[in-house]
């Protein structure tokens, strides 16, 4: 009786451990097929901003070699479909009538012909998709180019975002400001509790874990004590607590930099601190705000950057959320996680995507060539 209840008790630990074993395997590969898709576009695309930079008809030619592997169904029905629309619109719009080689470019033409002629009569673009067309298009009127698709008598009419987020409401400036006021109380409670030790101890304190956690835990707390120099004496405390649980005693936020002018929270915190928090330390709702408010951040210094409107690749509802964050940061913490959800999964590969100094080199090239 012994041997078989040790025999089903095995079984039993066996299928949890492999369950579990899965699950792990499962979530290192998502990371792992994100790293991948990136590698495989930047290795691609590379390609082509060599060759206009230098000029040299090897990278053309290794671009072209690797237009079918790109274009290929696999990718096509992958998360990198964005970035084959990306690719082949600049290719055809900006980059096409810069090559002299016309056997590389007969090879590039005939796979991007084809890749678009299959999303004709096999797909509706989604709105990723529609990001990526779009956000193309922007630079259209930037450098006074006409904006085709590489298929004849066919033409994707400029899209409207359809409200689909309409019983989504946004937060009345009231509510948002009895929000806003209820948490600087509790700030300033901390801000308190923090004078009163430093007059019996006379020292910079850390605050306690449990203070720490639950400052990290609440944006809103955060937003506060970084963007007002009254709490510049939580923020030491905060820093140095930072430092000696994680070893991370700098924020990037200095706000005389162009590139942090924007940011809404310090540009390295999620990064080098709230993403090495434990699962009982962190919270994933907490994560998604601070993600956005950082892809927010980085989508308006690219479009300073660029010099491509945002509002171009959002929905009317998005461009309301644009706006109200323009009007005051404050309005980043008070957006329901869905909406968050949905905004990071159709935007977020816009950041890695490079072409606005390749289409100023492109573009300098063609004017030095009417010159002379």
């Amino acid at each position: 009786m012994k041997k078989v209840l040790f025999l089903i008790l095995s079984i039993l630990v066996t299928i949890n451990f492999n369950i579990f074993a899965q699950e792990i395997i499962i979530v290192d590969t998502e990371n792992t097929e994100h790293e991948k898709i990136i590698e495989n576009y930047n290795n691609y695309s590379s390609m082509l901003k060599e060759y206009l930079i230098t000029n040299q008809n090897d990278y053309l030619k290794s671009y072209a070699s690797l237009s079918d592997e790109f274009y290929n169904l696999e990718n096509t029905f992958s998360p990198m479909l964005p970035y084959l629309i990306t690719e082949s619109l600049f290719y055809w719009n900006f980059f096409r009538n810069k090559i002299d080689d016309e056997n590389s470019k007969n090879i590039i033409d005939n796979e991007i012909i084809l890749f678009w002629n299959y999303l004709k009569e096999n797909f509706r673009l989604g709105k990723s998709e529609i990001v990526a067309y779009n956000y193309v298009k922007s630079f259209s009127s930037i450098y006074n180019v006409k904006f085709v698709l590489p298929l004849e008598n066919f033409s994707i009419e400029d899209f409207k975002f359809q409200n689909d987020e309409s019983n989504y409401e946004l937060i009345s400036d009231t509510k948002m400001r009895n929000d806003f006021y209820h948490n600087l109380s509790k700030v300033e409670g901390m801000l308190f509790r923090l004078n009163k030790n430093k007059e019996v101890l006379d020292v910079p304190m850390a605050m306690s874990e449990k203070s720490f956690y639950e400052v990290c835990n609440n944006p809103k707390f955060l937003y506060i004590i970084f963007n007002d120099k009254k709490y510049n004496l939580l923020l030491d405390s905060f820093i140095k607590t930072s430092e000696l649980l994680y070893k991370v005693n700098y924020f990037d936020f200095d706000k005389t930099k162009f590139e942090n002018k924007n940011y809404i929270l310090p540009k390295n915190f999620y990064d080098e601190l709230y993403s090495l928090f434990s699962v009982e330390n962190s919270l994933y709702e907490v994560s998604l705000q601070y993600e956005f408010c950082n892809l927010f951040s980085s989508l308006l210094y690219k479009s300073l950057k660029e010099g491509f409107d945002i509002s171009t690749l959002l929905n009317e509802t998005e461009v309301k959320v644009y706006n109200k964050i323009l009007e005051n940061f404050y309005f980043a913490f008070c957006i329901d996680i869905e909406f968050i959800n949905s905004f990071l999964e159709n935007t977020k590969f816009l950041l890695n995507l490079d072409y606005s100094k390749y289409l100023m080199i492109s573009n300098l090239k063609t004017e030095g060539d009417e010159n002379e």
